[in-house]
């Protein structure tokens, strides 16, 4: 374990960052309301603020990281918070961390997939309440992974410790997972993308936004017809009435009686 780096060690799958990741990620609380607040959730998982080696200071930009997710969360206060994520990953510790204290949290969480929820950001979004995915949206599954340097018996030990990551990547889905546990861990093995489709099959989403909206505009659609059939009955009730009364006036030879 000596050798074995915590921000080297991923829910995997996460590339090397760069100038254009480190400007793009985005960790910050808006859109404050009094019941509700959103969240944004956007790059790099990691343990801690990075430092940039040859400077010593903080590397620009918002990463994602537990001690400013609570923060975060403590703004928030009682609101019931919108989680929005897109995120291929990162660290492990720091994923596991972020689920875990969100999952104690007093507040209702819905979680909205705004692109990719790969490797790590898959784990924060299962502390969701309930979990919400565009149809055109990712998630990714897989088992950790880790760079190592070292002789063989670090290499054994890394690979004790990513086994033991892999039943923590395991639990975090299981409880939401409908197949196995052995499909699961299948699923998981293969390094798995999934569809919005195949998350609400598997139980790893609740709804996928555009079914939503359709239910909505199907019951607007309901409201309008009603609304026009009453407008129109009267105006036909109307006609119906003048028509009788002009009928009437003109056999009374014009007089109204």
């Amino acid at each position: 374990m000596d050798n074995l780096k915590n921000e080297n060690v991923k829910g995997g799958g996460q590339l090397k960052p760069d100038i254009k990741q480190i400007l793009d990620v985005r960790c910050e609380l808006v859109n404050e309301t009094e019941k509700s607040v959103d969240i944004y959730m956007y790059g790099r998982i990691v343990d801690q603020q990075p430092i940039d080696w040859w400077t010593g200071e903080p590397v620009p930009g918002d990463f994602i990281y537990p001690e400013d997710v609570r923060n975060l969360v403590k703004e928030a206060g009682e609101r019931e918070i919108n989680l929005h994520i897109n995120s291929t990953g990162g660290s492990i510790y720091a994923s596991i961390a972020i689920n875990n204290f969100l999952k104690q949290c007093k507040n209702r969480i819905n979680v909205y997939i705004d692109g990719i929820a790969a490797s790590g950001a898959s784990i924060i979004a299962m502390a969701g309440d309930e979990i919400n995915m565009p149809s055109n949206t990712t998630m990714m599954i897989h088992r950790a992974a880790a760079g190592v340097y070292g002789n063989a018996e670090d290499f054994r030990k890394a690979a004790h410790t990513l086994d033991k990551f892999d039943e923590t990547v395991l639990n975090s889905y299981k409880s939401r997972f409908v197949g196995t546990v052995e499909e699961l861990k299948n699923l998981i093995k293969e390094e798995t993308y999934l569809t919005a489709e195949e998350c609400k099959v598997f139980g790893l989403c609740d709804n996928i936004l555009e079914e939503m909206e359709d239910k909505l505009d199907a019951e607007n659609n309901a409201d309008i017809k009603v609304s026009l059939f009453e407008k129109y009955k009267i105006t036909a009730e109307e006609k119906n009435t003048k028509e009788t009364l002009f009928k009437k006036f003109n056999k009374n030879g014009g007089n109204n009686e």
